[in-house]
């Protein structure tokens, strides 16, 4: 019985130590009137299962100011894109707006996989020529197949922003089996926020990412390098349960090494 209570304390101690939570946080002030944040919760250390939770205000957006910036943005916007961009040379602080969320100071979408969606950062690469045409990102397509979207299509993979008429709010929780591995996650990573007019979707506001767990990252790798094999994406299953059973068994173990002259 003693052994068996250990056993399943190491394997939930394993399954969830040192798991990591990246938070995105928009500074009214900073962030062109849109204040709260976004957060990426790992499962694990080293899987591909992550909670993404939104909870952000759009209220202190200026229309004068989105207009200016974009001349078809004339009505008050309803719905927001966002993704996660690879560039951060914007601001020194740790959110932005407007010319300082640009293709130059924030990038194009992480696309290590070459999805290549039209705003994927390798989108003028010749593997993407003749792909961006048919990129078809969608919450259906990619819940049956996760390589139709790039990696950081945030609103391609979980759907657009949708402001309340009065609040202006947006919240939601999302459950990603494929999001981006914490090893491949960078200091420069931040996500945009996009306004949707018509066909048009001016950058409003960014913010970068920022390690919220006290416990070290695992590695210090960068992105995978697009010119090589496409790897594909981690099975979250398989990863998560080789995760669980390596930790856990190799700390059950020393557990029952220990204690076992105590349990006979």
């Amino acid at each position: 019985m003693h052994a068996l209570s250990f056993l399943t304390l190491a394997l939930v101690a394993g399954s969830s130590a040192n798991a990591q939570t990246y938070t995105y946080t928009f500074d009214k002030t900073a962030a062109g009137g849109i204040t709260g944040t976004i957060k990426v919760k790992y499962a694990t250390p080293t899987g591909s299962n992550a909670t993404v939770m939104a909870d952000l205000d759009f209220s202190g957006v200026s229309l004068a100011n989105i207009t200016k910036a974009e001349p078809l943005c004339t009505t008050e916007p309803t719905q927001y894109s966002w993704h996660i961009h690879v560039k951060w040379n914007g601001t020194a602080a740790s959110s932005g707006s407007f010319s300082e969320c640009s293709l130059a100071a924030a990038g194009n979408h992480y696309d290590p996989l070459k999805a290549c969606g039209p705003n994927s950062e390798y989108a003028a690469a010749a593997d993407c020529t003749g792909k961006t045409a048919a990129y078809a990102c969608a919450p259906s397509a990619y819940a049956t197949n996760p390589l139709v979207c790039e990696k950081g299509d945030l609103s391609g993979k979980f759907g657009k922003f949708m402001l309340g008429e009065a609040a202006k709010k947006a919240s939601g929780s999302w459950v990603d089996t494929n999001y981006p591995l914490v090893s491949e996650n960078t200091a420069q990573w931040n996500v945009i926020l996009h306004a949707v007019c018509g066909t048009a979707a001016p950058r409003i506001a960014c913010a970068v990412g920022k390690l919220e767990s006290s416990a070290p990252s695992p590695t210090t790798t960068t992105s995978p390098t697009p010119t090589t094999a496409a790897t594909p994406t981690p099975s979250p299953i398989t990863s998560s349960r080789n995760a669980v059973t390596v930790s856990g068994v190799v700390v059950a173990a020393s557990l029952l090494t220990m204690l076992g002259p105590m349990l006979l």
